[in-house]
């Protein structure tokens, strides 16, 4: 059955991710939820290599009123070989979810009933949330003992899923709160946005990739997970390099990690021999949201002397076709934002870009970052 996936707070990293790694292409948007025509189970079975995608699953139907999606789901669930107590949820998403949602108590009342009449015990899930997370599917195991149905709305259309897989919150949370160091000042990378660069660098399983800013070594542990071949890190802080090596030791991935200024990394790389460099590149120090411009100012003008010196010698060390995927600071001050001229510094001959850069920011970072894709030519 066709594909639909709901996003994270970055839709458009969402869907470059999926189109990055599965080479899909959205056919419709509703409801906030992208549709494709590939088929859900192989969305649901590629969604743990995911980082921007926290729940996929199959398109079952199109419905104009309650009625009709008491028989869709009724269809869907007798057909499940599951002989236990069903447990069955619904998530509401879109325009006319807000009339839609009240619905959903007695949709599951009659469904309760319905599937009663047929023997069968039924429990509906609810949350306070306006619809199921991540964590209240997994709890109440709605994805082996019953389902979740997903209703997402247009002003014209109500299409209905069925969940078959989301991120798990427990996993992610302790990759990113269970390193042994972490440290502010060096950097606090995200493991799923770690991961979404990684993707959108065509994926590092069984390939060479440099992470020149390591910080903490997170990029490192998630192209680990993801199968990368050879995995290296530098970094000009020794601090930064000692957290690193303990960090994807106890990850139980095995890097190499030494002490290098960026500037510098064709001392210890050769050139043409890396797949890919993915990076979280310099943002600047910590902000407190009380910094002048002035002093934004300054830092912007560092960072963006920093990308003039590392261009050359970044794109120096990638293969041809080797990609160069990385995140470079946006600062807001008031109503203002300023950010380094990456399209200047990173515009040299030997690269090309390949798309244009998308914002990962939430509203209240006086922080964000700008995520740049470049290939060698």
């Amino acid at each position: 059955m066709p594909a639909f996936a709901l996003p994270g707070n970055h839709p458009e990293l969402t869907w470059e991710e999926i189109r990055s790694v599965l080479g899909w292409e959205v056919t419709h948007h509703i409801g906030g939820a992208a549709l494709y025509d590939g088929e859900g189970a192989h969305l649901a079975a590629a969604l743990p290599r995911l980082g921007g995608t926290p729940k996929a699953g199959e398109v079952i139907g199109t419905v104009r009123n309650p009625e009709q999606l008491v028989e869709l789901a009724l269809k869907t669930l007798l057909a499940l070989p599951l002989e236990n107590k069903l447990f069955i949820g619904f998530s509401v998403y879109g325009v006319r979810a807000n009339a839609w949602r009240p619905l959903m108590s007695d949709v599951g009342r009659q469904l309760k009933d319905r599937l009663k009449e047929a023997g069968r015990s039924v429990r509906i899930v609810v949350s306070h949330e306006q619809t199921l997370s991540s964590v209240v599917i997994r709890t109440n195991k709605l994805l082996t003992r019953g389902a979740e149905f997903v209703i997402m709305t247009s002003a014209d259309d109500v299409v209905v899923g069925r969940t078959l897989q989301v991120q798990d919150p427990f996993a992610w949370g302790e990759r990113d709160m269970g390193k042994i160091h972490r440290n502010a000042k060096q950097g606090m990378l995200p493991p799923k946005l770690a991961r979404i660069l990684l993707n959108l660098a065509g994926g590092v399983k069984g390939k060479s990739v440099l992470d020149p800013f390591v910080g903490s070594g997170t990029m490192l542990i998630e192209a680990g997970q993801l199968g990368a071949a050879r995995i290296i890190g530098s970094d000009r802080n020794p601090q930064a390099v000692r957290d690193t090596t303990e960090n994807c030791k106890a990850a139980n991935v095995a890097v190499e990690v030494f002490l290098s200024d960026a500037r510098t990394i064709g001392q210890h790389i050769a050139p043409d021999s890396l797949d890919a460099i993915v990076t979280e590149s310099y943002l600047g120090a910590p902000r407190q949201g009380n910094e002048t411009m002035t002093v934004v100012k300054q830092v912007i003008q560092d960072v963006d002397r920093l990308y003039r010196d590392v261009a050359e010698p970044l794109a120096a060390t990638l293969k041809p076709g080797g990609q160069l995927v990385f995140t470079s600071p946006v600062h807001v001050v008031g109503k203002d934002s300023l950010e380094p001229d990456v399209r200047t510094a990173f515009g040299i001959p030997s690269l090309k870009l390949v798309s244009e850069p998308m914002l990962y920011r939430r509203p209240e970072q006086f922080v964000g970052r700008r995520i740049w894709h470049f290939e060698k030519r």
